[in-house]
């Protein structure tokens, strides 16, 4: 069963990840994890895909994000909003990597490819902790519950706009 995170939650989650400070272990963790975090909330994206992508694959003229081959082999165009794009694209020119279209987005310092999911549990396990999240069963949120709130809480505000339920979906 998904956890579906509260927008106040989100913003814990975000906090948390804009106060990490390099440690021994991940070096680059304040830089990346404030960009990742916002990722994951603003797009809905698995963390599979977010950890696949490429330098390339950030558009932040069009502010689009191209997911390549994903769930069944299917690529897909995601929005970015403009909020995010700006986020992404300070990252990108504060990095002390050039560019390079085929060098992944973020980029592990352990082993210069993209950051393991095993280091990503590791990290939102610390973050669910310090911001005190827990489901009802007592235990910590999923990172793909982020997935789960980014879709919920997209359809709650597209209806309490006013939209048709029907055209919503």
């Amino acid at each position: 069963k998904p956890y579906i995170f509260s927008w106040d939650e989100l913003l814990r989650i975000v906090e948390i990840a804009d106060q990490l400070e390099p440690s021994p272990r991940s070096r680059q963790c304040h830089k990346v994890y404030p960009v990742l975090v916002r990722v994951l909330i603003g797009t809905g994206l698995r963390i599979g895909e977010v950890l696949s992508l490429r330098q390339k694959d950030v558009d932040t003229a069009n502010q689009l994000l191209i997911v390549q081959r994903s769930k069944n082999q299917i690529s897909r165009y995601v929005p970015m909003s403009t909020s995010l794009s700006e986020v992404i694209l300070d990252y990108l020119s504060c990095s002390r990597q050039k560019y390079d279209p085929e060098k992944y987005l973020f980029v592990s310092p352990y082993t210069g490819t993209h950051y393991s999911y095993s280091a990503m549990k590791y990290m939102f396990r610390r973050i669910f902790e310090q911001a005190g999240l827990r489901t009802q069963a007592g235990k910590l949120p999923r990172i793909h519950d982020i997935r789960h709130s980014f879709c919920t809480l997209t359809l709650d505000r597209m209806l309490s706009s006013g939209m048709d339920q029907y055209v919503a979906i």
